[in-house]
């Protein structure tokens, strides 16, 4: 997931998520839905710093660092990551909700 993010490789990392995946970042609006994920993307540094296995759902804590430009401007932003997978009938565990913060 770390170099699918860094690598900005959009379509492997869209597959992470479910398709009513919702994902909240501050300053920016909900991102509900695959669609709306996917154009969300952004370069980050991630770390996984505790992981809670609950059987049908996985709690993720990550921390990281976004790197931006926006014309002229840009910058380095640190944060934290908290995010829901579910594991779907099939097994295979997509992330479910995915809350990200700024400090």
């Amino acid at each position: 997931m770390e170099a699918t993010v860094s690598q900005h490789d959009a379509k492997i990392w869209s597959q992470f998520y479910s398709d009513d995946g919702i994902l909240f970042s501050k300053g920016n609006p909900l991102n509900e839905g695959r669609k709306a994920i996917d154009e969300y993307l952004e370069k980050l540094d991630i770390r996984n710093d505790r992981i809670d296995n609950l059987g049908g759902y996985v709690i993720e804590y990550a921390s990281h660092i976004a790197n931006w430009r926006s014309g002229e401007y840009s910058g380095i932003g640190l944060g934290k990551d908290l995010r829901i997978w579910r594991r779907e009938k099939n097994g295979f565990l997509k992330i479910f909700r995915h809350i990200g913060m700024y400090d």
